[in-house]
């Protein structure tokens, strides 16, 4: 009994009549060990159903966003004629706006996924600074829209990581977003790509006012934002942190912050450094 490993874990398991059961240990101060089964199958029940209906309402909502966007995209192109520039700026704010609640929905599918244990990951040996370059030629406007511009301060020319490219992508999107959103009017986002002890760490800083103490244990968590004070509409969901310390955990990195009020924030994501050896 003093050699058991598991007591205060919560295990799930199907009984044989179906009902699903949540037994926990919890080891007594003779150190003996009492275990509490509790009936959970109505939980699990309702859990599936709200799994069910996000997904089936994200799915219903992502396909007409895609056909908005693209007539959208097409009547700015010009393909249905010449349009006045009142008319084109009024279509620039409706193709922004759906691509953000675009980003929510997908968002949100991916929680799903994570939640499921279906996120599907691509893994391969990659270069961290073109993905980098990359993910913020694709960010630029987005930052330009508000004010701000991302810099590079320092590169690891030729470090490798293996990773899924897409997803951290999404990873550094999130950070760089955030980043941009934060960030005081006419300011520059901070990278830095740093290699050190088997790890390339990849930083992101703003120059805002920073992340309040008390949301030091809350701001991975879902549907957290860190409170804003200088009025800025900043929008989101409070999901991008929760879904990128979940990719960043699979690859076997970690993510975290600094901050100090009134000068800004950097949060950082560190991976193994990839050396050539097989990897699983």
């Amino acid at each position: 009994m003093s050699e058991r490993r598991d007591v205060g874990q919560d295990f799930d398991y199907q009984a044989a009549d179906g009902r699903w059961i949540r037994r926990r240990r919890q080891r007594l101060s003779d150190g003996a060990i009492v275990a509490f089964h509790t009936d959970i199958t109505e939980q699990r029940r309702a859990e599936n159903l709200k799994d069910e209906f996000v997904s089936l309402v994200s799915h219903e909502l992502r396909t007409p966003l895609t056909s908005v966007m693209g007539a959208v995209g097409l009547a700015m192109e010009g393909i249905t004629g010449e349009i006045p520039r009142e008319a084109h700026d009024i279509l620039e704010i409706a193709y922004r706006n759906c691509l953000t609640l675009t980003g929510h929905v997908n968002n949100i599918l991916d929680l799903s996924k994570i939640e499921a244990g279906e996120m599907v990951f691509d893994m391969a040996a990659l270069e961290v600074m073109p993905l980098v370059t990359e993910t913020i030629e694709l960010n630029s406007i987005f930052a330009e829209q508000l004010g701000c511009h991302y810099k590079i301060n320092s590169q690891s020319a030729g470090s490798k990581i293996f990773a899924d490219p897409i997803r951290i992508g999404q990873t550094l999107t999130n950070l760089l977003s955030n980043a941009a959103k934060y960030a005081p009017n006419s300011g520059a986002v901070d990278l830095d790509v740093a290699r050190k002890d088997g790890k390339i760490r990849i930083s992101v800083t703003d120059r805002g006012n920073g992340i309040p103490h008390h949301l030091r244990e809350k701001i991975f968590n879902r549907f957290t934002q860190a409170e804003e004070t200088n009025n800025r509409n900043t929008g989101g969901t409070g999901l991008g942190l929760s879904i990128a310390k979940e990719i960043v955990e699979y690859h076997g990195g970690k993510i975290d912050f600094e901050t100090e009020i009134g000068k800004g924030t950097t949060f950082y994501f560190e991976l193994p450094e990839y050396d050539g050896a097989a990897q699983n």
